[in-house]
């Protein structure tokens, strides 16, 4: 119930947030990916890293989900960037796991 209740909250608050671009932003921002119809715009917050979606219209599809919530909500669009992100790596590929 309670995750009912949240998801319907953050649907909310997008939703008033897309009237105010600048009522998305929360942290200081860290930078932005770009697709060919999207920009995602990448925050800090207590929390970590947050992502909005907007379209390069400036519409605002998702605000301040963490990358996993977008790759749930989104994941044409996280595909579309997943080669643009670092990753933590492993020891693999330095050959010291052996």
């Amino acid at each position: 119930m309670r995750r009912i209740a949240l998801a319907m909250l953050l649907v909310f608050a997008a939703g008033c947030a897309a009237h105010d671009p600048a009522a998305v932003v929360t942290g200081p921002e860290l930078g932005a990916l770009s697709t060919a119809r999207h920009v995602v715009r990448i925050t800090q917050s207590a929390d970590g890293p947050r992502y909005t979606i907007e379209t390069k219209d400036g519409e605002v599809i998702a605000a301040e989900r963490t990358w996993d919530e977008l790759r749930a909500e989104h994941p044409t669009i996280v595909d579309a960037l997943d080669g643009a992100t670092a990753r933590p790596l492993d020891a693999s590929v330095f050959g010291l796991d052996r």
